[in-house]
């Protein structure tokens, strides 16, 4: 495993770096033989973040499986379309989020699952992806973020 740290200055006061902001990434491969089933990471919130402030917390920055990529963390200001026929983003507040993109074929919202008051996105704005979005009114606290591989049969 290895681990790198990624920052780059703003250019005034007022101007974001060009690209996010990046604590630490950790990239690991598996062995061949090996198969991820579900993935959970530990994180601490060590202060409120304000209703004002746009911030995006990724536990899981960047994960390739079987050639498939997917991100997840949460949010302070997510959005959906609350169901595949509705496509209208609406703006539910905090929350959690996984997107996951297409692997060579097209990616729509048969991939999307969630209980009711979960939102959902599907386009090709950042490349082909699908994405399920949910309320969570997260604060400061210590929280995990998990995924895990679903087996619709015998062949995944």
């Amino acid at each position: 495993m290895a681990a790198s740290a990624l920052s780059a200055p703003a250019h005034s006061a007022d101007a974001p770096p060009a690209y996010p902001w990046h604590l630490a990434d950790l990239w690991w491969t598996l062995p061949a033989n090996e198969r991820l089933d579900s993935l959970s990471i530990a994180f601490d919130i060590s202060n409120d973040v304000p209703e004002d402030v746009d911030f995006y917390i990724a536990p899981l920055g960047l994960v390739t499986v079987d050639g498939a990529n997917f991100y997840g963390g949460v949010q302070t200001h997510v959005a959906g379309w609350p169901s595949a026929s509705e496509r209208t983003l609406v703006p539910p507040g905090r929350g959690t989020l996984f997107s996951r993109w297409a692997t060579g074929k097209a990616i729509d919202l048969d991939y999307a699952q969630g209980p009711p008051g979960t939102h959902f996105e599907a386009a090709g704005y950042e490349g082909n992806f699908v994405s399920v979005r949910a309320a969570c009114h997260w604060h400061s606290g210590s929280y995990i973020y998990s995924v895990t591989r679903e087996v619709k049969n015998s062949h995944n």
